[in-house]
């Protein structure tokens, strides 16, 4: 992948996620850019470790397609699902091999009416987009919905037991004790309706019928700021936050990052889908 010109930029939207990717991805050093690659480097991880290449998988609120155009290029079939046009358009100027093309499907819809066809997919990644919709249980059960028995689902969100998080717990949002006012169902621009501790993260999955395998803390507070220092001392920092007592820990980790899988025999099973053959759901 390289960084778009500022010439092929349509809108406004395209250029704020040219910063993004300015600050998170193509920059050496930096707090945001640790943040990001940890996060980055952790998914892809996972996704390697758990799925088979040429897995299917649905990207939900892909945004700068990151995540989506890597695992592309890497043989996996990979749909970048996202709200906004403008913000697959932009993915779109990334793509730069034969393999990301061929692999690479972006579709506009929303996370919580996917246009996706029941069990198509193997893995499904909701990465920094729980907190920003009012209903999150509704995603969690569209991801559900077209992973195909066995599949898995990888969750990243920002940890609301962090020192400096000032955001709503999602169990308090749910008792309407507070929550950023959203449009619809997504929250106004970058901001977040609520934020989850670990343990309301993966007590939703759970609730959306996953069986939850893994529950970690990510991106350690204590490396912000050392942010500009060599990425080999700052995972240090990471790698030593997470030896710390639990209690203190969990404070400050700033990320939950949490596997689940689909049952094999799941009780809504039912599909008729080679896994891997996907397409648009018919409307």
């Amino acid at each position: 992948m390289k960084l778009p010109k500022a010439t092929q930029l349509l809108d406004t939207e395209m250029v704020y996620l040219r910063t993004c990717d300015r600050l998170e991805l193509f920059a050496r050093r930096g707090w945001r850019h640790h943040m990001y690659i940890t996060r980055f480097e952790k998914v892809l991880e996972v996704v390697r470790r758990l799925l088979p290449a040429g897995s299917a998988i649905v990207d939900l609120g892909s945004a700068q397609g990151n995540f989506s155009i890597t695992l592309a290029g890497e043989t996996f079939t990979v749909v970048a699902v996202d709200v906004r046009r403008s913000f697959l358009q932009y993915s779109a100027l990334k793509v730069s091999t034969e393999t990301e093309r061929a692999n690479f499907n972006p579709v506009v819809g929303s996370a919580l009416a996917l246009p996706l066809q029941d069990e198509a997919f193997q893995g499904v990644l909701a990465l920094e987009v729980l907190e920003h919709t009012t209903l999150p249980l509704r995603l969690l059960q569209e991801a559900f919905r077209i992973l195909s028995p066995g599949g898995a689902i990888l969750v990243t969100t920002p940890n609301q037991k962090r020192v400096t998080s000032a955001a709503t717990s999602f169990s308090r949002f749910t008792r309407g004790e507070g929550g950023v006012p959203a449009f619809g169902d997504s929250a106004r621009g970058d901001q977040h309706v609520f934020e989850f501790t670990p343990d309301e993260v993966a007590a939703t999955i759970s609730q959306a019928g996953f069986q939850v395998q893994s529950s970690e803390p990510l991106v350690s507070l204590l490396a912000s700021p050392v942010g500009w220092a060599p990425r080999s001392f700052v995972t240090t920092i990471e790698s030593a936050t997470v030896q710390l007592p639990a209690a203190l820990a969990s404070r400050l980790m700033s990320t939950t990052l949490v596997v689940g899988h689909k049952p094999l025999r799941s009780p809504h099973s039912n599909s008729s889908v080679s896994p891997g053959s996907w397409r648009v759901r018919p409307a």
